[in-house]
């Protein structure tokens, strides 16, 4: 008889969760997202290996939180960084060379906030799809003329690149804080996997921070 006296007790601890106060239920929000992605090596048939430096860039996304635990979202990101290529020639001698990408991506994704209230971690996926243009000339151009205010008309030649547009999926984790005046920050780490048709796994670590705003 004497455990009965722990309902109570019991009964005050368990509801904490349950009666939170609802914050980003059925709310919108946009957000602004800077991010680093590490550097990492792929590998090709022939002995083709590409190495892709690490960069910085930026997302744009805007969600909706169909409750406190659960938010889906679109995104556009965009972000630049040298790689270097090595590779054979048909005599078999080495060859080196480096160039920078550009690389942008349109992406559907899910969230999943472990605890209801301002503080939450959280949980996200993601996919869609992502172009990269490698800064190759295809060997095509274009001539472009414009007027300037200071020198009249000019004219320019400009050489069109190689380009490719691949799948992409990603999982990241991180936490979550929400302000009373409709801000929001959160931080997390994760990784992204993009398909170069490489003999080894096409994963990219990321670190992104985002500051947006409910409405």
């Amino acid at each position: 008889m004497k455990y009965l006296y722990f309902i109570p007790l019991l009964q005050m601890l368990i509801p904490i969760n349950t009666y939170a106060e609802k914050i980003r239920e059925q709310q919108f929000e946009v957000y602004f997202a800077p991010y680093y992605v590490a550097s990492t090596t792929l590998n090709f048939k022939k002995n083709a290996q590409l190495v892709l430096n690490e960069r910085t860039g930026w997302s744009l996304g805007l969600g909706f939180n169909f409750t406190d635990n659960l938010s889906g979202e679109a995104m556009f990101s965009s972000s630049s960084g040298k790689y270097t290529v090595n590779t054979l020639r048909d005599d078999g001698t080495p060859y080196q060379y480096i160039e920078e990408a550009e690389y942008s991506s349109l992406l559907v994704g899910m969230t999943y906030n472990v605890m209801e209230g301002p503080f939450t971690p959280y949980i996200s996926g993601n996919l869609g799809i992502s172009f990269v243009d490698t800064g190759i000339a295809d060997g095509g151009g274009y001539q472009s003329c414009w007027y300037d205010p200071w020198y009249g008309y000019i004219c320019g030649t400009y050489e069109t690149t190689k380009t490719t547009t691949q799948f992409s999926l990603g999982a990241s984790t991180g936490v979550r804080y929400d302000f009373d005046n409709k801000l929001f920050v959160k931080g997390g780490v994760g990784v992204n996997m993009t398909y170069f048709n490489s003999s080894s796994l096409p994963y990219f670590l990321t670190g992104q921070l985002f500051v947006g705003s409910r409405f």
